[in-house]
């Protein structure tokens, strides 16, 4: 008679245990993921531009235009020049945060200098519709915005945009 051990005995884990440890490693997934993709590298959108005297010449050339004048259906020069001089900020290196949102404005610029001369000048409602298009497009840049006028304070000693003096 040989001696048989007796079967090892399957330990169960209780099924409320399984459950909490599977809720616990979702919930550690999502916040680790959204802390990843929703994280900024403050030290990148702080960095100087690789070309800073191009990036504060240019800077100083935008806020010296001042007042921008737009002939419905005739003339988006003014428009052009900004939307130019966005893209002139962005060629002077700075970092990408940066650069990115000077793209999405220049952009949105594109999109109403394409609505300035596709308007006809006898359409009435013409104006309207190209105020609608800034405020379409810009609005929603108002944090890109506020972020490249910090930045352009910061390095080149001004805002790019002036606050309205009253």
């Amino acid at each position: 008679m040989a001696d048989h051990a007796p079967a090892p005995r399957a330990r169960t884990v209780p099924r409320g245990v399984v459950w909490t440890a599977v809720v616990l490693v979702v919930v550690a997934g999502a916040l680790v993921a959204g802390w990843w993709f929703e994280r900024e590298d403050s030290r990148s959108a702080s960095a100087a531009p690789a070309r800073p005297e191009a990036f504060c010449t240019t800077a100083g050339e935008m806020r010296a235009v001042g007042e921008l004048t737009v002939a419905v259906g005739e003339d988006a020069s003014a428009l052009v020049k900004v939307r130019d001089g966005l893209t002139q900020l962005a060629a002077a290196g700075p970092p990408a945060p940066i650069r990115d949102d000077l793209g999405q404005l220049t952009e949105a610029l594109d999109a109403a200098i394409a609505e300035v001369q596709g308007a006809s000048a006898d359409d009435p409602q013409a104006l309207a519709k190209v105020i609608a298009v800034l405020d379409e497009r810009l609005g929603p840049l108002d944090d890109a915005s506020a972020r490249v006028n910090a930045y352009t304070e910061r390095w080149c000693g001004m805002p790019l945009n002036q606050a309205p003096t009253g």
